[in-house]
């Protein structure tokens, strides 16, 4: 009991001490954040990753901890604000909405269904609001970019390991990645490759402008590669989306950047035919009635479709623990709507 009673206590001193801390450092908690989706991505599944079990059948996970912090220093953030800006208004708005979804979920569908379902708004509504309450500062974004290329290194290691054991069959215990013949060549969730595709459009400025570290360069070109490997299209395209956005942010980078551009895209179009992204199987993806990208479709029609039941629906949304369940063609899935549209790994089906 005594153990027990000082492992809390360390805890608790632990937690106050990583909060002081971020509501002083930006940069520390870009770095916790980066370093769990890393994390999450090493074990695959949320039921693989090591979490402690709470009364009512709740675990929390190393995200959950993570984004408890952050929303924590952001609403001591907020509190020593003389004002809030109209961005910081429309997030708190945001995050109203949010907690009347969670307790309207409660009262409709008990505790672990709806906490399971609002820790994927947590995580993006802690964060947005705890970002939102630091004046912009170069300095500080540009501690965050480096820190965010850093933490691709281990992502970028992992696939390695991955790869070694699906291509070369040398496991060295890294856990597989959960869906067989998907996760041949994709062996970590599209967004995870996201992750890998945003730290690339940070390095860009590098090449265009040069001046910058020669690692920056170097790290650049594995991205890209690795982005081009992995095999997700919705990536591809953002990439070349991304880049023509800097382009037309910032006139200066001219016609370096319209060339990079160009061979971004013709380097997305040789890719995109060598892996076969025009094929689904044996059958085109635009053909109707079958293929990925239909399948896509006719699920956001299903959802809307259940979302709209109601004016209060449409107003303030579902209550958390509804879920996506819907079926599709005979196909009862529960996918996230927004995990399929970056690509993420197969969805959970059943006939």
């Amino acid at each position: 009991m005594t153990g027990l009673l000082l492992l809390g206590l360390g805890l608790a001193a632990l937690g106050i001490a990583l909060l002081e801390l971020l509501i002083r450092r930006a940069d520390v908690a870009a770095a916790l954040i980066f370093g769990s989706v890393v994390v999450q991505a090493y074990f695959d599944n949320m039921e693989r990753v090591p979490a402690l079990a709470l009364p009512g059948g709740v675990k929390v996970y190393l995200t959950d901890m993570v984004a408890s912090l952050i929303l924590g220093a952001a609403v001591l953030r907020l509190l020593r604000l003389p004002s809030f800006d109209r961005f910081q208004r429309w997030l708190l708005l945001l995050g109203v909405l949010l907690l009347v979804a969670l307790v309207r979920g409660l009262a409709a569908f008990g505790m672990q269904p709806s906490i399971a379902d609002f820790r994927q708004s947590l995580f993006f509504g802690g964060v947005a609001v705890y970002f939102a309450t630091f004046p912009p500062a170069v300095r500080l974004y540009d501690r965050i970019g480096r820190i965010w290329l850093a933490m691709t290194i281990p992502m970028m290691i992992l696939v390695c390991l991955r790869w070694l054991a699906v291509f070369a069959g040398i496991d060295l215990g890294v856990p597989a990645s959960e869906y067989g013949a998907d996760a041949a060549i994709r062996v970590i969730d599209g967004p995870y490759t996201f992750f890998l595709a945003h730290a690339f459009l940070l390095t860009i400025p590098a090449w265009l402008r040069g001046g910058q570290e020669r690692w920056i360069r170097w790290i650049s070109v594995l991205l890209l590669l690795f982005c081009l490997v992995l095999n997700r299209r919705t990536v591809w395209l953002a990439i070349v989306v991304g880049v023509a956005v800097l382009m037309l942010r910032d006139r200066r980078l001219g016609r370096r950047a319209l060339l990079l551009l160009s061979l971004g895209a013709v380097m997305t179009a040789v890719a995109f035919v060598w892996l076969g992204g025009l094929q689904e199987g044996s059958e085109p993806v635009t053909q109707e009635g079958s293929g990925n990208l239909d399948w896509r479709v006719q699920g956001w029609e299903e959802l809307l479709a259940a979302w709209s039941h109601s004016p209060t629906d449409w107003a303030i949304g579902q209550p958390m623990g509804h879920g996506f369940a819907r079926q599709i063609k005979g196909i009862e899935t529960n996918s996230h709507p927004l995990r399929m549209a970056c690509g993420a790994r197969g969805p959970r089906t059943r006939r």
